[in-house]
């Protein structure tokens, strides 16, 4: 290992001189490398730190290194600012990326503003990717817990690294578009699908484009299915039905509907029903919502009819019987 050096050659003579002359370069050459720093620095010097493998340069004020990269050839940026990315481009300074030492996560900064951020946690979720006004919020709200108080700060999208994706907007933006190219518009096993939904791999239903209208499809082959037997009792089942009006509580305008308390549907058509007891709540004494899928009355309604419908042929029947004799 080559000594370090002052940067000084005394005068003198011959050998003496040369010897501290080639000291110097040598020094110069290996970065000044040691296990300590050298005694005499210079702004913009660099020094081979080997204790800690580092090549350092030491800062323009001479009070101090920064570290550049290591010896083994990886590359050290210092955490940086929003205002000041450590890694920028020529062109825009306040273009590049950051660590955020608040979050433990790289950011994506732009005219000096976190536009998407990688290792984002938000709600308490998995570490995410965000983009969008959520990559540079203070607080922690997920896009799609954000409320008309807040859209502002918190829209954007949020990638889970196990998955899920979260998607909010304001006002008149769309949160999703999906554009279908090329050939569409069939209900083949592929042309006109715009989303599938797999469990486990295997195809449970879809939303699909038949050439005038979208449907939500739902898996129905034959094949998958056993114990098939006739749906009997149907206008009973109907009967304990109860249809209502009613408006929802979040709605200003107050708007009337017809629709179902879910809860009540469920006991009669349970498979159309998600969710937990009717009056579960979450960790936080929110509401656990009850929802429906309107869709599984279908099979039910459809029975009641055939059933109504023979019921009213029988009476037709008799009706005819009774006026020809």
């Amino acid at each position: 290992m080559a000594p370090q050096a002052d940067g000084v050659v005394n005068n003198g003579s011959g050998s003496v001189v040369r010897a501290a002359i080639n000291a110097q370069i040598a020094a110069a050459f290996t970065n000044h490398s040691d296990t300590t720093a050298p005694p005499t620095t210079y702004a913009y010097q660099f020094w081979a730190d080997t204790s800690a493998n580092i090549l350092k340069l030491r800062n323009s004020s001479n009070n101090g290194y920064i570290d550049l990269r290591t010896t083994d050839g990886r590359t050290i940026l210092p955490d940086g600012t929003d205002s000041s990315p450590a890694l920028f481009f020529s062109s825009n300074t306040d273009v590049g990326l950051r660590y955020d030492s608040t979050y433990g996560s790289l950011a994506f900064i732009r005219d000096g503003i976190k536009h998407s951020v990688f290792g984002r946690t938000l709600d308490g979720q998995t570490t995410a990717f965000t983009f969008g006004p959520c990559a540079n919020q203070t607080t922690t709200i997920n896009p799609t817990n954000g409320t008309n108080a807040n859209k502002a700060t918190v829209k954007g999208v949020s990638i889970q690294d196990d998955g899920p994706v979260h998607i909010g907007t304001s006002d008149g933006e769309r949160p999703l578009t999906v554009n279908k190219m090329g050939s569409y518009g069939s209900n083949d096993s592929g042309a006109g699908k715009f989303m599938n939904f797999n469990t486990n791999g295997t195809f449970r239903g879809g939303i699909q484009w038949n050439g005038s209208a979208i449907s939500i499809t739902h898996s129905s082959d034959y094949r998958l299915k056993e114990n098939v037997v006739d749906l009997t009792g149907a206008i009973d089942r109907i009967k304990l039905a109860r249809p209502i009006r009613f408006n929802y509580i979040a709605d200003e305008t107050d708007q009337m509907q017809d629709g179902f308390l879910a809860h009540e549907i469920g006991e009669i058509v349970p498979e159309m029903l998600y969710g937990l007891g009717k009056d579960a709540v979450n960790n936080k004494g929110e509401i656990e919502e009850q929802s429906i899928n309107p869709q599984g009355l279908v099979p039910l309604l459809t029975a009641a009819l055939k059933e109504a419908v023979t019921k009213i042929e029988a009476l037709e029947t008799r009706v005819a019987a009774l006026e020809a004799g």
